[in-house]
């Protein structure tokens, strides 16, 4: 009808109720009207307030839920906030409470408004901006819950902040002021070298000792005794001695050579005796288990000859020793497994 219309509206009163969705007129047939109203519903209390707005009887209240094109009324636009009003921005909580750096500050704003007067909606985002010296050091975007946002911020070099918040063109009108102090810088405490006494005893006429407190500085150098000769200290000494020392991969090897030298002599007295192959072997088996047994005695400690024939063995005697032990236990294994030859014979 309103695109139709060649001017028969014209200078006449025209106003629509739109009882649907108010979208469906574009620009050019909005003009030609006087009011246009959206009631969105055709239910009597909808078509009710409709008349009663008509006549003035109430003012109607609201805004579109939707996008209008005819009117230039974008959804998006209308609950964008507000650029108008002044953000309002609120410090909670400031960590540590005395200011030492790092400190992380918990801010939050009041409620923003969009464009038709109402909360922002959920998810809007907002940023949180940290300003030093005019410069932006650290910034967080958040989104918006019931109309409002809380956020923390992480300042890490020392000095004054000053803490904003954005919304959309919508700024708060007076920051926060945060001081951010330095952290203490640590001492170095020089160590200084407190005076000992040391008690040396002094020998006097009378059989008693006196004992006399000599104040010595605490000194680098080592400071000799009442009764010690000029001479430097005896330096410790590292002696080759043998007593108690850990056998290695050469005492073992020393020990296997031995065995195995026992070994081959029993193998070829059971040769030359005219013993089965099986007994020579089960013969050399007899010698390797001696020269083990001796090995570990040699290790456990109970058996060292050369601490009984020496005053200080040195490390040549030692494996020296392990060896002659492996071979005269191989040697009484031979012995011993003859006789058990014989017996079973």
């Amino acid at each position: 009808f309103l695109s139709q219309e060649n001017g028969t509206l014209r200078d006449k009163t025209t106003i629509v109720l739109a009882f649907n969705a108010p979208y469906y007129l574009d620009t050019t047939e909005v003009t030609k009207l006087t009011a246009y109203y959206g009631v969105y519903s055709k239910t009597q209390p909808h078509i009710e307030t409709a008349v009663r707005a008509l006549f003035g009887e109430v003012e109607p209240k609201g805004a579109s839920p939707v996008s209008v094109e005819g009117i230039g009324y974008e959804l998006a636009d209308a609950l964008a906030p507000d650029p108008d009003q002044e953000l309002s921005i609120t410090l909670l909580e400031n960590i540590p409470e005395d200011g030492i750096a790092p400190v992380t500050v918990k801010v939050q704003t009041g409620a923003i408004i969009d464009h038709n007067g109402n909360v922002i909606p959920d998810d809007t985002p907002v940023e949180i901006k940290a300003l030093r010296n005019g410069r932006e050091t650290t910034s967080q975007v958040v989104s918006s819950i019931n109309g409002a946002v809380e956020a923390e911020i992480h300042l890490i070099e020392p000095g004054d902040y000053d803490i904003t918040a954005i919304a959309g063109q919508a700024e708060s009108s007076e920051p926060i002021r945060v001081s951010v102090l330095a952290p203490p810088t640590p001492t170095s405490e020089s160590v200084t070298p407190t005076s000992t006494r040391t008690i040396t005893a002094t020998p006097t006429d009378s059989p008693t000792a006196t004992l006399t407190a000599t104040p010595v500085e605490a000194t680098a150098t080592s400071v000799p005794l009442a009764g010690n000769s000029d001479s430097p200290p005896d330096q410790p000494q590292v002696s080759a001695t043998f007593d108690g020392r850990h056998l290695d991969g050469i005492d073992l090897l020393s020990a296997l050579a031995a065995t195995l030298l026992a070994g081959i002599l029993g193998f070829r007295l059971g040769q030359q005796s005219g013993r089965p192959l099986s007994q020579r072997v089960r013969l050399g088996l007899w010698v390797l288990i001696g020269g083990l047994l001796a090995y570990l005695c040699y290790g456990a400690g109970w058996l060292r000859p050369e601490q009984w024939a020496f005053e200080s063995p040195d490390l040549l005697m030692g494996r020296l020793s392990v060896a002659a032990l492996a071979f005269i236990f191989g040697l009484v294994t031979i012995m011993l497994s003859g006789r058990m030859l014989k017996v079973t014979k």
